[in-house]
Formats: C-alpha cells, sequence, structure tokens
C-alpha cells in the first residue's frame, strides 16, 4: 500500500512539475516538446514514417492501443496538425503524440500525417495530400487493429479545414472512402474566412480554385457524414463566425452537427486539452470521445 501511495505521490508530482515546466516555456514548440515526452513515455505502439506518396512530407504516423491487432475493428481517428497552412509555425507530425496517446487510452487508433506546406505548394496540392492520407487509411488501417469503415476525420485550426474540406466535398475522396468516414470533429477550424484577412491568403488559395471553392461551408449539401465543432470563447485566431456559419449551414441542411464553446478556452489551449497535464475530466477531450463513441454504438 505504501508503495501505491508513494507512486501516486510520485506522478502527481511529476505532473505538477511539467505544468510549471510547460508554463514557463515560451515557445508553442518548446510546450510540445514537454508534452511530447511525456505522452512517448506512455503505453502505445508507434509506428513511424510511413509512406502515403513519394514526396518526403507525405508521410504519416500510426498510434495504437497496445492490445489493436488482437482486438481489432478498432474506430480510427485521422488527424491534421494546423499552422496557417505553412504560413506561420507549423510543427510536424511527431509534435502531436500527445493527441493521440489521449485517443489510444479510449480504444482509437490514430493516423497522424503531414502534408506539404506553403509556399511550397498551395491549394489544391494541400488538399490533395490530406486526401491521400485518408485514402491510405482506408485501404491499409486494418492491418493495424483499426476499423476502415468506421473513420474519423478530425484536426486543429488550419487542420480542421483539411478535414472539414474532405468532410464536407464529397468528391475528395473515392466513393466507397467517404462512404466509411464515420464523422467530422473541428477543433477551432476556419470553415467560412472570406474576405481574406491574411496577406498569404489569396496565393495560397488562388486559381484554379476560386475564393468559394476554398471554404468548406461552401460544399454543405445534407450528405456529410456527422459533425461536431468544438471552439474556445477565448479564441482572438479564429473567428468565431467560422463556427458558426458552418453550423447553422449544416442545421439548415438537415446535417446531423453539435458545437461546443469553452469559455476561457484559447486557440492553442483547445489542442492543448489532449495533453497529460490537463486532459483529466478535461471537457474538449470528453466531448469528442463521447462523439466517436456514440456513433460508433449506433
Amino acid at each position: 500500500m505504501r508503495r501505491q501511495h508513494l507512486g501516486k505521490f510520485l506522478l502527481a508530482l511529476t505532473a505538477a512539475l511539467l505544468l510549471v515546466m510547460i508554463g514557463i516555456a515560451t515557445s508553442t514548440q518548446a510546450k510540445l516538446f514537454i508534452v511530447n515526452q511525456m505522452a512517448l513515455a506512455q503505453d502505445m505502439q508507434r509506428y513511424t514514417a510511413i509512406a502515403y506518396g513519394s514526396e518526403a512530407e507525405q508521410r504519416l504516423d500510426i498510434y495504437t492501443p497496445l492490445n489493436s491487432l488482437s482486438a481489432g475493428n478498432l474506430p480510427v481517428v485521422v488527424f491534421f496538425y494546423g499552422g496557417c497552412w505553412g504560413a506561420c509555425e507549423t510543427l510536424p507530425k511527431a509534435n502531436y503524440a500527445f493527441v493521440a496517446q489521449t485517443l489510444t487510452l479510449h480504444g482509437i487508433v490514430v493516423v497522424i500525417a503531414d502534408y506539404r506546406l506553403f509556399p511550397k505548394v498551395r491549394f489544391p496540392s494541400i488538399i490533395d495530400d490530406a486526401r491521400n492520407a485518408v485514402e491510405w487509411t482506408h485501404q491499409h488501417i486494418d492491418q493495424y487493429g483499426g476499423n476502415p469503415k468506421q473513420i474519423f476525420l478530425m484536426g486543429h485550426s488550419a487542420g480542421a479545414h483539411l478535414a472539414a474540406m474532405l468532410a464536407m466535398n464529397q468528391a475528395y475522396l473515392s466513393t466507397e472512402t467517404y462512404a466509411d468516414v464515420s464523422g467530422f470533429i473541428g477543433l477551432a477550424g476556419p470553415y467560412n474566412f472570406l474576405p481574406f484577412d491574411e496577406a498569404y491568403m489569396p496565393e495560397l488559395f488562388g486559381p484554379p480554385l476560386t475564393e468559394r471553392e476554398s471554404q468548406p461551408i461552401t460544399y454543405v449539401d445534407g450528405s456529410e457524414p456527422p459533425s461536431l465543432l468544438l471552439y474556445g470563447a477565448a479564441d482572438t485566431r479564429v473567428k468565431p463566425v467560422n463556427i458558426e456559419g458552418l453550423y447553422k449551414r449544416l442545421e439548415a441542411a438537415n446535417s446531423v452537427v453539435n458545437k461546443r464553446i469553452y469559455q476561457g478556452v484559447g486557440h492553442a489551449d483547445i489542442i492543448a486539452s489532449f495533453s497529460i497535464p490537463l486532459r483529466r475530466e478535461n471537457p474538449v477531450v470528453l466531448d469528442a470521445i463521447q462523439f466517436i463513441k456514440s456513433i460508433q454504438t449506433k
């Protein structure tokens, strides 16, 4: 018993110290490094740098619960990270192991994909990479214990835009893959951001796309998978009109959609909710897991 109490005390002390370190860290990269070191020490299986295309950036990592191969048919989350599609600080897939670790605890297989970034490429090349990562997942995830007929698309910020583009516009994915997309989870995503308010956007989303074709809200027609839109009321990066606009459009189309607005939560806070120090009883995490489980049991 004494050993158990000591172990719990040490875990609590470690978590407290790490929270202090995260608070002291001055950059997003430093904060993510800390939470990832915690995540990588946890129980999960990791398969890294799997090619879904021929370019160096077209690689993905897969995280599974330790019993995934024997359990099989586990729900799958394909997660896309943000960073202004490359126009601002963008950190590669390895920095988001903490998201995967939290989800694998709930029996979910997680795929996190890198993709080519602006200004090296622009749309539609970026969304092509996102599409190809999902297509690869649909074809191969059963080899890792995932259920290819239960894929959830999830992203934060610009990554939520990519996931939403695939979820809202069924023309991007093959008919078979789109039919097996069970839901979309957007964390503080830009879905309705015209007119462009950043100098890089006209070039990023320029021809052959029109401005409207760059907006996930454009494609809503009622055929979408269920959606969960998560947003922090203290977000100063992505405007509320993005969440409200997409929510209202989906509702009007009789699509299944829910939204959650969290008071006091900022743009980075909403993704940080998945980190080990912050995830305990965190409503962002609980809402995402409940959404996945509710569809899983239907």
